[in-house]
């Protein structure tokens, strides 16, 4: 029995074993899928909540101009004065309070162009362009019997 190859022997050397291979290539390449994608979905959640605190102030300095264009636009008289806003914030949870500061142009009876200012009630008045949030200069139209009549904004821009 010396010159004879064992049979079983040649049968165990031939695809026994494979499939743990197969299994542990099969697990590895989830692995790495499932981990590039929790990576992903970790990032994608950071930006997420970054760009909704951002939004969130963009849309209170944006609440806080239309208020005080409201203001001033049924007859408060603008004279280098300071419009306090109401410290509610609906879209940014830690509430900044916002101020909005109003600097009259020009004005006759029937117009009247104002620049006002969305700033941190923490920056002392009057607010400085570079700390401005918002900024828009306003023309209010008005008639001999009412104030506003109409608003035109001729400028509006963040400096963010």
């Amino acid at each position: 029995m010396i010159g004879r190859p064992d049979r079983r022997r040649a049968r165990a050397r031939g695809e026994q074993g494979s499939a743990l291979v197969l299994a542990l290539l099969f697990l590895s390449v989830c692995g790495i899928t499932v981990g590039g994608l929790l990576t992903y979905a970790n990032a994608s959640s950071t930006s997420t909540t970054a760009l909704r605190s951002s939004r969130g102030s963009d849309y209170n300095a944006i609440g806080a101009m239309q208020a005080a264009i409201a203001t001033v636009r049924v007859g408060a008289t603008c004279s280098n004065g300071v419009y306090v806003t109401p410290t509610a914030s609906l879209n940014n949870p830690p509430a900044i309070v916002l101020r909005v500061d109003c600097f009259p142009q020009s004005s006759t009876t029937k117009q009247r162009n104002d620049v006002l200012s969305v700033c941190p009630s923490s920056v002392s008045a009057p607010c400085a362009d570079s700390q401005s949030l918002l900024t828009a200069n306003v023309i209010f139209y008005d008639s001999t019997i009412a104030f506003g009549v109409s608003v035109g904004i001729q400028t509006w821009s963040t400096n963010q």
